[in-house]
């Protein structure tokens, strides 16, 4: 789970902002390229379409004068020439448009003609344009129009160039205003979002009931608001188990008092062994729920919060801490080694206390047959507990002392800024606690 985890860490996201530019980029040089060529297209086709309207309007007055029996001339001149029928009509028109020779009505050809050793996407050497249109006493027409681009090839390519030359800074203007747009774009679509994200990342349980501020756009303030609702539904559990936690340890108390206080007085009365052997486990029970109860309490309370500090000698400390769990050691073959040194230190004695009794008690709780070392250097307390070989430690049991133990022990560390180390091996535990972080931030 945790290489996972890692591995999705390690993944690189992508930026929205970057997305889009990529996005527009390409969009924009297709766009562009499609429509230079299409406005290329366009200029070929017009000028194809113009020499064949002219043939056309030529052809209809023609025939027209035919059917009224005018006897009209066979138009020739220097941009077309007229034949009437097949026969007539230069080698080109019937090798190029041999469709043409039966005609049932108006039909318009152009083509383009290039050299053998030439690929046809240059200019061509010849572009030539034929109508024709069956007359009314069943003779065709033909209206030729015959271009030879050789003789004018230089000055075409010249006006072709200084054509291109005019597209293509225009189409290099127009990628760059369409750049600048999705540039502004962009930036009046992210900083509301990067608004957003601050506020969010900002929100606090304290002005998570204040009006959520306006983003410019509906989609965004809608996102706002129900990061806010969410928000507060969290605020609102988490309110009510503090209470509950509150409540529940300050209702405790009382009921834990009454039974040491009447355990010590039913102590004091009876001399039966066996039933002092039960009111010393009464003992023991209320003194672990009033270590429990106390914890949870501590926890509960907001984390802003001041602990009082003061001087703590961690060496009498961890003695009075030892002497209060010792009965966990009765019966086991476990030897206790302690070797701490009267040392003073500035910090909360409290959560301290609670820390240092969990992990002895763990300690004590969890060995069977072994040893456990409780030893202190400068300001590290470390406890190791270690079971022998042959000693039957079940760690799944449902015991609160090591899962919830060790899991307020781990809270209090860090709402507390000590350092904290737990290592677990075959047959036992280390851990570690420092704390001498905590002085750092005593004014």
């Amino acid at each position: 789970m945790k290489a996972t985890i890692k591995n999705r860490s390690m993944t690189k996201l992508r930026s929205f902002k970057r997305y889009l530019i990529k996005w527009q980029a390409m969009v924009a040089i297709l766009v562009i390229l499609g429509y230079s060529f299409i406005m290329n297209w366009y200029f070929v086709h017009g000028l194809d379409q113009s020499n064949l309207m002219s043939l056309t309007l030529e052809m209809q007055a023609f025939s027209k004068a035919y059917e009224n029996q005018l006897a009209p001339e066979i138009p020739h001149s220097i941009h077309f020439n007229g034949y009437l029928g097949w026969q007539k009509t230069p080698n080109w028109v019937k090798s190029e448009f041999p469709d043409l020779q039966f005609p049932t009505q108006l039909e318009l050809r152009d083509v383009k003609l290039f050299k053998r050793d030439e690929v046809p996407l240059g200019i061509p050497n010849t572009v030539a344009f034929v109508v024709a249109k069956p007359l009314f006493d069943g003779k065709i027409f033909y209206l030729t129009r015959e271009i030879d681009i050789d003789p004018i090839r230089n000055p075409v390519q010249e006006r072709v160039f200084a054509m291109l030359s005019l597209t293509w800074p225009l189409a290099l203007s127009f990628l760059i205003l369409i750049l600048i747009a999705v540039q502004i774009m962009i930036k009046r679509l992210t900083q509301p979002m990067e608004g957003l994200a601050n506020w969010a990342d900002s929100l606090t349980l304290e002005d998570i009931g204040n009006v959520a501020p306006t983003f410019g756009f509906e989609e965004l303030n809608r996102i706002a608001r129900l990061q806010q609702a969410t928000f507060s539904r969290i605020a609102n559990v988490l309110d009510q188990e503090q209470e509950f936690l509150r409540n529940a340890s300050h209702e405790l108390r009382t009921p834990i008092a009454v039974i040491k206080s009447n355990s010590e007085l039913l102590n004091r009365v009876l001399i039966d062994k066996r039933a002092i052997t039960c009111v010393e486990r009464i003992n023991r029970a209320a003194l672990d729920m009033q270590q429990m109860t106390e914890t949870l309490l501590w926890l509960s309370r907001e984390e802003q919060q001041e602990m009082n500090v003061c001087e703590v000698n961690i060496a009498h400390l961890i003695t009075s801490l030892v002497r209060d769990n010792q009965y966990l050691l009765q019966g086991k073959a476990i030897k206790l080694n302690i070797d701490t040194e009267d040392k003073i230190l500035v910090l909360a004695k409290s959560p301290c206390s609670i820390v240092l009794s969990n992990l002895i008690r763990n300690a004590f709780q969890y060995t069977t047959q072994g040893e456990v070392n409780i030893s202190l250097y400068r300001s590290s307390v470390i406890i190791k507990n270690t079971n022998d070989a042959s000693a039957n430690v079940d760690h799944t049991s449902g015991d609160y002392g090591f899962g919830l133990g060790l899991n307020l022990v781990d809270r209090i560390v860090k709402k507390m800024n000590w350092r904290y180390q737990f290592v677990e091996f075959d047959g036992g535990r280390n851990v570690t606690v420092d704390f001498q972080l905590l002085q750092q931030h005593i004014p």
